[in-house]
């Protein structure tokens, strides 16, 4: 799959819905802030003991907007690879 990219710019699909619309092409809707989940990924992946027990306590407990999720709505075309 090509990298999540539009107009040069990356985003996270994850956290967000799919629905295939045509026989090729999916569309993804929404979806949470790539660099927040990057960290997130990265911390919980890294941290350990308390550390670890205290990011995921605040992390898990953000509100939706802290999480800032995405209202863009793209378009994945599975024949060409493209966003």
């Amino acid at each position: 799959m090509a990298p999540t990219t539009v107009d040069g710019n990356e985003f996270s699909i994850t956290g967000g819905g799919v629905a295939r619309i045509e026989d090729n092409k999916l569309l993804f809707l929404g979806g949470v802030n790539k660099v927040l989940f990057d960290d997130a990924v990265y911390q919980l992946q890294t941290l350990k003991g308390d550390e670890l027990t205290a990011y995921t306590q605040k992390h898990f407990n953000l509100a939706a907007e802290d999480l800032q999720f995405s209202r863009r709505q793209v378009i994945y075309d599975m024949q060409h690879n493209t966003w």
